[in-house]
């Protein structure tokens, strides 16, 4: 998303610089390779004086006018220093409903959102948590949602061939897929479990999961004691998104919680119908009923009788696919997104 902001914001207005507090990030090459500077800080520890006074020091140096922070250590740290530096406007971002946060770090996060001009929340979910749960002033919080490059999920039908051939799928069979880091939040577990009813009536499905994370190991182990080792496959992290996503007949999201699923808006855009979770996020992206199924967090029963009435109905699938797919396109392209911060960032400033 930050990539995409800056990508994207008036060159002949803006001078984007984007700051990364920590020693390294995964993500720095991709930026450089598009042309945006990183400054990375090197903050190793949670708390560490010579970062933040390099921070200070770059905002002095440089006359920054405003700053738009992502992530929770930032936000808190970003909002004071860049007072302090006497920075013109000061916007965060909260990408998620921080659910896990202690009570201090709640705390912590609204008595520094008094520094910010405007806090956004990426969806109206989050906003609220943010109000109910944090005290933050509803007055400085928006919702503006993430946005993705709608364009880049049409696929040709020959590309999406050539996939299914990779994923050894022969030609009619179906493939329900689900993608994002392997963490308690996403829910796999749940869907694991729902699998071996839906085999029961379709045993010739065939299951992916795309990803990486603290989890892996765990589920790996769970797809092998309940013996679906032939049916569900683990494909570790995908840089091919659009591509892989034209293989499958249906994306299922089983999360706990969500801030806004880029995941889910991705697979709207490629035109798939859905299967999620009813929290948070979710069903904002899908309009409920309108791209998908919703079902109950943490019941695989559910996830199995969605699943199986979209395997079942060819005619359900394309149209809850098609209708995901204009409101991709209406609500959550990335053209939105920069438009709606850059009037966001000009009324700051």
């Amino acid at each position: 998303m930050i990539l995409k902001l800056a990508l994207g914001l008036d060159p002949d207005r803006y001078d984007v610089k984007v700051v990364c507090l920590r020693s390294r990030t995964p993500f720095l090459q991709e930026f450089r390779e598009q042309g945006v500077e990183v400054i990375v800080l090197g903050m190793g520890r949670y708390f560490e004086i010579r970062p933040l006074w390099r921070l200070y020091s770059l905002f002095r140096k440089e006359r920054v006018d405003l700053i738009h922070t992502h992530l929770y250590r930032d936000a808190v740290y970003g909002r004071v220093i860049a007072r302090l530096a006497g920075v013109k406007g000061v916007i965060s971002t909260l990408h998620n409903s921080y659910v896990w946060r202690s009570r201090s770090q709640l705390l912590l996060d609204r008595l520094t959102s008094i520094f910010a001009d405007r806090i956004t929340a990426v969806s109206d979910a989050v906003r609220k948590f943010a109000i109910e749960r944090e005290h933050m002033p509803a007055r400085k919080l928006i919702t503006v949602y993430n946005g993705i490059d709608t364009g880049q999920f049409k696929i040709s039908s020959q590309e999406t061939a050539a996939v299914r051939r990779e994923l050894d799928l022969s030609p009619g069979q179906l493939a329900v897929g689900t993608m994002g880091e392997l963490t308690k939040q996403k829910g796999y577990r749940y869907l694991l479990e729902a699998i071996p009813e839906i085999l029961k009536s379709a045993p010739s499905v065939k299951f992916f999961i795309a990803g990486e994370g603290e989890l892996k190991k765990s589920l790996l182990a769970l797809r092998d004691k309940l013996g679906l080792q032939s049916s569900v496959s683990f494909l570790g992290f995908r840089d091919d998104v659009p591509r892989l996503l034209s293989a499958f007949d249906i994306f299922v999201l089983p999360s706990l919680w969500e801030g806004l699923p880029v995941a889910l808006i991705e697979a709207m855009a490629a035109g798939k119908p859905i299967v999620a979770t009813d929290v948070d996020g979710n069903c904002e992206v899908t309009g409920r009923d309108t791209a998908g199924i919703a079902v109950d967090p943490r019941d695989p029963p559910a996830l199995s009788r969605a699943l199986l009435e979209l395997l079942g109905d060819p005619e359900l699938r394309r149209r809850l696919g098609d209708a995901g797919m204009e409101r991709a396109q209406k609500l959550f392209d990335v053209r939105i997104m920069i438009e709606r911060y850059q009037d966001l960032y000009e009324a700051c400033l």
